[in-house]
């Protein structure tokens, strides 16, 4: 029998799913960094890959985004968070392959 919470999610002020969503985008930035890594080799991103990452992100994004509407949060909060999460994992896949790029190059040169 699955456990419920009973109703003890915690409020919008105090967090109810914020907590997951922080630790999915600190979780997201070294994959965004291996993605980038991925893209400045010029070999692309293999379908395995995103796979991967795409199955073990889902679940937690989805208890974030429910335990926040739980919470009481509205729509456009939680896709505008979550958006926001995205576009801050597509700059650290992009600074991390820069950054990565950099190092290459210094090492490569006299």
């Amino acid at each position: 029998m699955r456990k419920r919470s009973g109703g003890q999610q915690v409020n919008a002020g105090e967090g109810g799913g914020l907590a997951i969503a922080v630790g999915s985008l600190l979780d997201g930035i070294p994959e965004s960094v291996v993605l980038g890594l991925g893209l400045l080799s010029g070999k692309g991103i293999s379908i395995a890959m995103l796979a991967a990452i795409f199955l073990s992100d889902f679940p937690e994004g989805l208890s974030s985004a429910l335990g926040m509407r739980a919470a009481g949060r509205s729509a456009t909060y939680i896709f505008g968070f979550w958006g926001a999460i995205t576009i801050l994992s597509g700059v650290a896949a992009a600074l991390g392959a820069a950054f990565l790029a950099a190092l290459l190059l210094r090492s490569l040169l006299p």
